[in-house]
Parts: structure tokens; C-alpha cells; sequence
């Protein structure tokens, strides 16, 4: 397995960072390819869509990672983690959202209202990526 010595923290800090630098990354490539040439903004998206590609097998092992560590998540970590799937729109595995919520019920206590609104935000965009996905489903 990648990443076995991540400590919970260094997992969420990563995962965090990772989804803030494709966010930041993603939305200026898009906006420089609207004045590229049809050629080089074709090159731009297929380097736009390599480095997603290796994002998500680094989102999955990190995921991976967290479900290992998710006892030892702290409410922030928690609040991370959830956060980043949902700014990724990747959905994490169903084993890795009953871990995160069982964690998350266990630290709720030490969660600030930062950490609170960032988990109830991702839980909201993760369940509108679901009913999103069960609609395409139904109609494509």
C-alpha cells in the first residue's frame, strides 16, 4: 500500500492541499484555453485531463490511507477529508463515508463552527453528486 506511514493529519492536510491546487489549477487552465488556438487549447485539455486522471489515483490511495487512520482523525481532519472529495466532485468509497461519519460523530464535541459548516457543505454536495450521478444513471 502507498502512503502507510501518513499520519491522519498529514492524510487530510494532503488531501486538503491536493483540492485547493486542482481548483486553483483547473480554473486557470480553463480560462487561458477560452483565448488559446484550437490546437494548443486541445493539448492544454489533454494535459488538464492527465493531471486529473493522476489526481484521482492520488485521491484514492490517500482515501485509501484515511479509512486506515480514520479512528485517529480529529473533527478538522474529518472536516478536511470530506471537504476535499466534495470540491474534487469524487465520491469517496462507501466504507471510507461510514468511517468519516462514524468519526465525526465521535469527535463532534471538539468540532468548531468552521469544521461543522465544512462537513455539513460536503455532505451536501456529496449527496447532490449521488442523486446527480442515480439521474444520468436513469436517463443515459
Amino acid at each position: 500500500k502507498a502512503a502507510p506511514e501518513m499520519t491522519a493529519k498529514e492524510v487530510s492536510s494532503v488531501m486538503s492541499a491536493y483540492a485547493m491546487l486542482w481548483r486553483e489549477h483547473s480554473a486557470s487552465a480553463l480560462d487561458s484555453m477560452k483565448t488559446m488556438p484550437k490546437g494548443k487549447a486541445s493539448n492544454a485539455q489533454d494535459e488538464l485531463y492527465i493531471m486529473g486522471q493522476l489526481g484521482k489515483s492520488l485521491i484514492g490511495v490517500l482515501g485509501d490511507r484515511a479509512e486506515i487512520v480514520a479512528p485517529m482523525l480529529s473533527a478538522t481532519d474529518v472536516a478536511l477529508i470530506l471537504d476535499a472529495f466534495a470540491s474534487l466532485h469524487m465520491a469517496p468509497s462507501e466504507s471510507l463515508l461510514v468511517a468519516l461519519g462514524h468519526r465525526a460523530q465521535q469527535v463532534v464535541e471538539s468540532m468548531s463552527a468552521q469544521d461543522v459548516a465544512m462537513t455539513l457543505r460536503a455532505y451536501a454536495a456529496l449527496k447532490v453528486q449521488r442523486e446527480k450521478k442515480d439521474i444520468e444513471k436513469s436517463f443515459g
